[in-house]
């Protein structure tokens, strides 16, 4: 009994569990707001803040993936070596701020553009006033790229020393921030718009920003430690990472904005409801499978091409047994569980997350497929088979859209995404790994069977 206790008590204190937990109540926080926001808001006035968002969340993954990947890889086994790790802190800080700003001026130039952009339903509508003139959204967008940066920065620094339990208090925490806004909001004015809601993110991430500086865990004393050997290190790993990551968020977040364009904001909430329903599958994935990517790259390293596998066909293998059935259930109970996230008026989205569900089932497989090439140190062959699916995605969903006209059929584009980007991943792992799919099912069924007959025997005592 004392042992079982300790077992508890090591696993609950374990990283991955302590991720899942973190995103777990980060998942819980994001039903619950959009479940209220479905009920209080028109579908178009939404549709426009879950366009916003979109674009935040594209922005968020640039920034990330130029910096957080290769910031791992370098600093990580630095983490003790404290005037080392400073460096690797500056640069990060440096290049961070570079790109920053970048985009920014980017952003700013778009306003040269604006009467086009305004037409073409990409942009939420109420980024531009009636005469075609920039408005205050894009003056909230970037509001919220310069205040997130201090939350950002530490959940990096934490990240590579291996640290989780402060990230996951911060993601929830801002969700919880909002929300809170969002009742005043709503107490106050009976009604909300989508400005609303642009304020409240900005207020709420920049609220946790000040908290993480004010508590060091933003380490801006170390901003011009970096040197451009860090820095440039950081860009060389950064240039494949970010094309991956970003083309990985396109995979989701380019079906919406060709939403947006074809059938307007209205039909975004249509299709971004079953999207976060996905998340019963996405959260656990990301939390699971990012806390593998160290152990992988260690044996790569230590050129351990055997072990490499074995352990790449358990992680995956265990992660497919243990969410098929949540992507099973989500199939089944479609209906009920779009009708408890967004209430009445949304029976368009019951068939979507079917669909959503199908893909679903290969998505850890699909993910794996993409650590494991990261942990291989072939980020250029990740990012070939990102831009491949992406490539089928959009003109899947251009067809779909132009002949159907439907949502259902977008969703129905994602099965035929993922499920091309699962083969070529494990093809292109396997000259340099004995990995493949067929064994990491048969893995992955095996400790499903293994597990469940365990608890049959411990029922049966």
């Amino acid at each position: 009994m004392q042992l079982s206790v300790k077992r508890l008590s090591q696993l609950l204190r374990s990283n991955a569990v302590i991720s899942l937990m973190g995103n777990g109540a980060s998942a819980v926080l994001g039903f619950v707001m959009l479940g209220v926001l479905t009920r209080i808001m028109p579908k178009d006035e939404l549709g426009r803040w879950l366009l916003f968002l979109t674009y935040f969340t594209l922005f968020d993954v640039v920034r990330n993936g130029f910096v957080l990947n290769g910031f791992i890889r370098h600093a990580a086994s630095e983490h003790t070596n404290a005037p080392v790790f400073r460096r690797w802190v500056g640069a990060a800080w440096q290049l961070s701020a570079l790109l920053t700003g970048s985009i920014a001026l980017f952003i700013l130039g778009l306003a040269v553009f604006v009467p086009l952009i305004a037409q073409s339903g990409l942009v939420p509508a109420d980024w531009f006033s009636d005469s075609g003139t920039s408005s205050d959204g894009f003056g909230w967008f970037l509001t919220l790229m310069l205040v997130s940066m201090p939350a950002s920065h530490s959940m990096w620094f934490w990240h590579a020393q291996s640290r989780f339990t402060p990230i996951q208090i911060i993601r929830p925490g801002i969700q919880a921030l909002q929300l809170i806004l969002i009742g005043i909001g709503w107490a106050k004015y009976g009604q909300l718009s989508s400005t609303w809601l642009y304020q409240s993110y900005a207020l709420a991430y920049g609220s946790v920003s000040v908290g993480v500086v004010l508590f060091g865990g933003s380490r801006l004393r170390d901003v011009r430690r970096g040197t451009r050997t860090e820095r440039r290190a950081l860009f060389d790993f950064g240039k494949f990472s970010t094309g991956t990551l970003l083309l990985s968020n396109l995979l989701r977040s380019s079906s919406t904005f060709l939403i947006s364009a074809f059938l307007g904001p209205a039909a975004v909430t249509v299709y971004t409801l079953p999207q976060r329903l996905l998340e019963l599958v996405e959260m656990p994935t990301r939390s699971i499978v990012i806390t593998a990517i160290p152990q992988l790259v260690a044996l790569h390293q230590q050129q351990k091409v055997g072990r490499f596998a074995d352990e790449f066909h358990r992680y995956a293998g265990q992660l497919w047994i243990a969410l098929l059935p949540v992507a099973v259930g989500g199939f089944i109970f479609a209906e009920p569980l779009v009708t408890l996230l967004g209430g009445s008026g949304y029976e368009d989205s019951v068939l979507v997350l079917r669909f959503f569900m199908i893909y679903a089932a290969l998505l850890p497989l699909e993910r794996y497929s993409g650590v494991g090439l990261d942990a291989l140190g072939l980020p250029n062959r990740n990012l070939q088979k990102v831009i491949i699916m992406l490539l089928v995605n959009v003109v899947g969903t251009v067809i779909a859209l132009y002949l159907f006209k439907s949502v259902a059929s977008v969703a129905f584009v994602s099965i035929a995404t993922f499920l091309s980007g699962l083969l070529l991943g494990f093809r292109m792992m396997k000259p340099y790994a004995a990995v493949s799919l067929p064994t990491t099912i048969r893995v992955g069924w095996q400790q499903g069977s293994y597990l469940l007959n365990r608890v049959r025997h411990e029922f049966a005592r």
